[in-house]
């Protein structure tokens, strides 16, 4: 809508006193409504549908046209209602649990989790329960004899201080997942999954969750995302150097964030006036067959970022919520909304961003990362706690997977106080380690069963000799571009005959040309959990 004062003109000779001083009253009057008129319009920045997928809230169809978005507001609807599923994920309601807002109406939990109570069973998970959930770290201290080394965190435990290492850095509190991380001037990840597959074949799929998003930027922490094909553990990249990578996968990256007054550089619908810290989306990577195309390190992914939220605080008790909508042929859509405290009504759903690409997977695993990079080098948060909440998903409830950690190495301590959670296997030589105990009746409903771990080596294109409770397997280096130097992750494939009940051991061996450093080694009875 336009407003054409020209066409107010008067010529003010032609007329009598009378007639003047009432022309140039209803001049007045129409120069006054003009601002009032003008905070109806839609403002030049305001988000519009590009690139969103269809279903989603102001999406429109292919005419060409892109309205001004309207993000759905939190009402209570069927969709907002946890539905819960299996053990660990405890339900909920429409103010704590799981909420679907991007999604139809309608739209239920096939899982959802929100951490009512600590639930540890005494493996890599903490206090998630280790049945449903698996916890891996790694880091970038790396070195022969120095495998996956981790440093001592102080963890904000709903506002206490506690000392904290993997084992008992993932902690439930207050009905949401505590955890920290202490990089030591290094690239980290903690990763968190649930075991029971996510499927978005022939449809897009929403997974939802609630953190306190208050990233420094991507040279400090941020929250992260990631959907696996495989459940390798902790799938991750930094840069070109760092590329733990799932065989197929993509993953979004928190890490935006823009100081008071800066908030334009957060995306076009960010008001530039924020009084306080906003974040959005940084980055994301889509990795198609162990190749990554990173849109932070050089790749052509196209992400498109939009709006921004007011950041979350471990330290205020405050969150953020996101969803993600996923689709295989048309990308991700991602939502959050500004902080709220636990038990408030949620603030409006922002459109944050797109990742404008196919996704090679349709099936696979969720994951939620606290990723660091070298947190106080520029700001102040090399040692950092993150709150999580209400993790779901929706769609068809799938079996899920039982799996078997063997438990960090207890190895204590490196020289500048780190901890080694792996173990180094020296050219020519083995190294034999024991999961906790696994369940017969897993065995029992498992249709498949693997072996996973992670791996750092000064050499490629070897050749390595592990065995399963004495079944010998020779796997080739599993990598296609032959990297060395750099924290890999892998699911390599055995018969379930290899499995027993009770607790297993594996044996990894090198010959003596390569030695190794291996970690977060677990064995996967697939679909043994059954349905929920």
């Amino acid at each position: 809508m336009r407003i054409r004062l020209g066409m107010l003109r008067v010529s003010l000779t032609r007329i009598t006193p009378r007639t003047q001083l009432a022309a140039i009253v209803g001049l007045a009057i129409v120069l006054a409504l003009v601002p009032l008129l003008l905070t109806l319009l839609p403002a030049s920045g305001a988000p519009t549908t590009k690139g969103k997928l269809a279903g989603a809230p102001g999406a429109t169809g292919s005419s060409g046209s892109t309205p001004a978005a309207t993000a759905p507001q939190p009402t209570a609807t069927a969709s907002d209602v946890s539905t819960g599923s299996g053990p660990g994920g405890s339900g909920g309601s429409a103010a704590t649990g799981c909420r679907f807002l991007s999604a139809p109406a309608g739209t239920t939990a096939a899982f959802c989790d929100n951490f009512a109570a600590p639930a540890g069973t005494g493996n890599r998970s903490g206090d998630l329960n280790g049945t449903v959930w698996g916890v891996s770290h790694v880091g970038g201290e790396q070195n022969t004899g120095l495998a996956n080394a981790w440093f001592t965190g102080r963890l904000n435990l709903c506002g206490t201080s506690v000392s904290a290492q993997p084992g008992n850095d993932v902690r439930i509190c207050d009905g949401h997942i505590a955890e920290v991380t202490n990089d030591g001037g290094n690239v980290t990840a903690l990763a968190m999954y649930p075991k029971q597959p996510f499927d978005i074949a022939g449809r897009t799929g929403t997974v939802v969750f609630d953190v306190s998003d208050d990233s420094q930027g991507t040279h400090a922490t941020w929250p992260e995302f990631w959907y696996s094909d495989q459940p390798v553990p902790a799938p991750f990249q930094h840069e070109a150097s760092f590329l733990s990578l799932p065989r197929n996968g993509v993953g979004v990256r928190f890490g935006r964030a823009c100081p008071t007054g800066q908030g334009a550089s957060c995306g076009p619908s960010c008001p530039g006036n924020n009084a306080s810290m906003v974040v959005s989306v940084d980055s994301a990577d889509v990795v198609t067959n162990y190749a990554s195309n990173d849109s932070f390190n050089g790749g052509s992914l196209d992400v498109q970022g939009d709006n921004c939220m007011v950041e979350g605080s471990a330290s205020a008790d405050t969150f953020n919520h996101i969803e993600l909508r996923l689709n295989a042929q048309q990308g991700v859509d991602v939502y959050g909304t500004d902080a709220f405290t636990p038990g408030s009504p949620l603030p409006p759903l922002k459109y944050l961003a797109h990742i404008n690409a196919p996704l090679p997977l349709t099936r696979g695993l969720v994951w939620i990362e606290d990723a660091h990079y070298n947190g106080n080098k520029f700001n102040t948060q090399g040692n950092h706690t993150y709150y999580w909440g209400n993790v779901g998903f929706d769609g068809t409830v799938l079996a899920q997977d039982r799996s078997y950690d063997v438990l960090d190495n207890t190895d204590c301590c490196n020289g500048d106080g780190s901890r080694t959670l792996g173990w180094s296997v020296g050219p020519a030589s083995s190294v034999s380690v024991h999961t906790v105990s696994v369940d017969s009746n897993a065995l029992a409903k498992a249709t498949g069963a693997a072996l996973l771990y992670g791996f750092w080596s000064e050499q490629s294109g070897f050749t390595l000799t592990v065995s399963v409770n004495g079944h010998a397997h020779s796997i080739p280096y599993p990598l296609p571009d032959g990297r060395s130097y750099s924290p890999d992750t892998y699911l390599y494939s055995i018969p379930l005959s290899d499995l027993v009940a009770g607790s297993n051991t594996i044996t990894f061996s090198t010959n003596g040309s390569f030695g190794l450093n291996v970690f977060n080694i677990n064995l996967v009875a697939i679909g043994g959990g059954g349905v929920p």
